[in-house]
C-alpha cells in the first residue's frame, strides 16, 4: 500500500526548483506572487534538512572525487572504515546509522582493479546488511569494460562463442543487492551492451563527458584552423561527429572537419595505427584524437607520430578514462602529443610526471545526477509538496 505523507511531517522534503527543473530554469509558481506576499527564501534550509537521508560512502580508490561530489551536493561523506588485513582480505564497517536511507557507494575500478572491485562488492553488502533502503553503485570507471572478446573462429562451423567479463562483473553487483548503477562513459554512442548485462530491475545510467571536453578545449587550448577531429577506429565516429558539432557550436572555429583510421581486419586488442588505412586530410591542421581509454600509451604515441607524418601541425588527445598502466606516463612524455585531456574517473598516481595530462572533473555532473536520483527515489511531487514512500 502506498502512503501519502503530508508536508508537515518530519519526513517531508521540499526540493529546490533548480534541481527539479533540469533545464536550469526556475519554474516556481510562488515566484509570481506580489511583492507583499513574498516569503523569505528558505529553499537552502529545506534542502539541507532533506539530505539527511542521502549517504555518500566513499571507497579507497577515489576518495577525493567522492569528497568533491559530496561537496557539490552539500553533505559530508559517510563514516566508513575500509581496511585490508595482512593476508589481503578486506574489512568494511559503516560507523553511522543508514537504516532506511539511500546509500551511494562511490568506487572506481582503479589499480589494483580486483581489490577495488572486491572492496566495492563488500561495501554494497555491508550497506545492505545495515538496513539501507536503496544502494546505488557509482562507478566512474567500470572495470573489465574493454574485455568484450570471442573465442577463436571455428573453421568448421564459421562460428564463435561470445563472452564478456563485464557481464560477470554485473552479475556480482546484482547478487550483492545493488539497486542501480551510475557510471561515466560506460558505452560508446550508439552502443548499449553494458546495460544489457543487468536485469531489467536494475537501471543503469551513464553520463557522457564529451561536452566537458569540448568546453575545456574551447576555453583553454588555443586551436588554429583548420581543426580535424580524428577517431582512432570506426567505433568512435559518432563521438568524433559530436565533438565536431560541439566545437562549431561554440562559434570560435569555423573550419572543423573529421578524419578516421579504419582497420581492415578483425581485431580483439590493440592495433597498430601504421597498419590501418587513414581517411581524411590533416595537413597543416591542429588535430584532436577522441578515444575512450588511455592505457599503456603505446597506441597514443604511434597515432601522434603517424598524424605528424601525415602533415598535422599539433596533436591533442581527449579520452574518457586515464588508466596509465606500466610506463605509459614516460611514453606520453616522450611522445609528440601536446596535451592529454581526460576525466578524473581514475585518480593519477603520485610521484609521476603529469605535465602533459589535464583532468576534467566529472564531480558536478555526478553530483547533479545523484541528487536528482535521490529526490526521485523518495517520490517527491512538487505540485502537491508531498512525498510518496514505498
Amino acid at each position: 500500500m502506498r502512503r501519502i505523507i503530508p508536508r508537515v511531517l518530519p519526513l517531508a522534503i521540499a526540493i529546490p526548483s533548480s534541481i527539479a527543473c533540469m533545464d536550469g530554469n526556475l519554474h516556481d509558481d510562488r515566484m509570481s506572487t506580489s511583492k507583499s506576499n513574498k516569503k523569505p527564501d528558505t529553499r537552502q534550509k529545506k534542502k539541507a534538512g532533506h539530505l539527511d537521508h542521502l549517504v555518500i560512502l566513499p571507497g579507497t580508490s577515489c576518495p577525493d572525487l567522492a569528497s568533491e561530489i559530496a561537496g557539490h551536493i552539500g553533505v559530508k561523506v559517510g563514516d566508513v572504515d575500509i581496511k585490508m588485513f595482512t593476508d589481503g582480505e578486506v574489512f568494511c564497517r559503516v560507523n553511522e546509522p543508514i537504516r532506511g536511507k539511500d546509500v551511494f557507494v562511490i568506487q572506481t575500478c582503479a589499480v589494483p582493479v580486483n581489490e577495488s572491485i572486491m572492496e566495492m562488492l563488500l561495501t554494497i553488502s555491508c550497506a545492505r546488511r545495515a538496513g539501507a533502503n536503496r544502494v546505488t553503485a557509482v562507478i566512474p570507471y567500470f572495470g573489465y569494460l574493454h574485455h568484450r572478446r570471442g573465442s577463436p573462429l571455428s573453421s568448421k562451423y564459421s562460428s564463435r562463442y561470445m563472452w564478456s567479463t563485464t557481464s560477470d562483473f554485473a552479475k556480482m553487483l546484482t547478487v550483492m543487492g545493488v539497486d542501480r548503477v551510475i557510471s561515466v562513459d560506460l558505452q560508446r554512442p550508439g552502443q548499449g551492451q553494458e546495460a544489457c548485462f543487468f536485469d531489467n530491475f536494475i537501471p543503469v545510467e551513464t553520463i557522457f563527458s564529451t561536452n566537458l571536453m569540448i568546453d575545456y578545449i574551447h576555453e583553454h587550448i588555443p586551436l588554429e584552423e583548420p581543426v580535424v577531429i580524428v577517431s582512432p577506429d570506426s567505433d568512435f565516429s559518432k563521438k568524433a561527429h559530436k565533438f565536431e558539432k560541439g566545437l562549431l557550436a561554440k562559434g570560435k572555429l569555423k573550419n572543423v572537419s573529421r578524419a578516421a583510421f579504419l582497420h581492415t581486419e578483425h581485431h580483439t586488442g590493440p592495433v597498430d595505427p601504421n597498419a590501418s588505412e587513414f581517411l581524411g586530410n590533416v595537413a597543416g591542421a591542429d588535430v584532436i584524437i577522441v578515444d575512450d581509454v588511455v592505457d599503456s600509451g603505446g597506441t597514443l604515441s604511434t597515432l601522434c607520430t603517424r598524424l605528424l607524418r601525415e602533415g598535422a601541425r599539433k596533436v591533442y588527445l581527449c579520452a574518457s578514462h586515464g588508466v596509465f598502466s606500466g610506463n605509459s606516463m614516460e611514453l606520453i612524455r616522450l611522445s609528440p602529443v601536446e596535451k592529454v585531456v581526460i576525466t578524473d574517473s581514475i585518480p593519477l598516481r603520485e610521484g609521476e610526471n603529469h605535465s602533459k595530462i589535464v583532468q576534467v572533473s566529472v564531480a558536478p555532473l555526478l553530483a547533479q545526477l545523484i541528487e536528482s536520483e535521490y529526490y526521485r527515489s523518495v517520490g517527491y511531487k512538487e505540485e502537491t509538496e508531498t512525498y510518496v514512500l514505498d
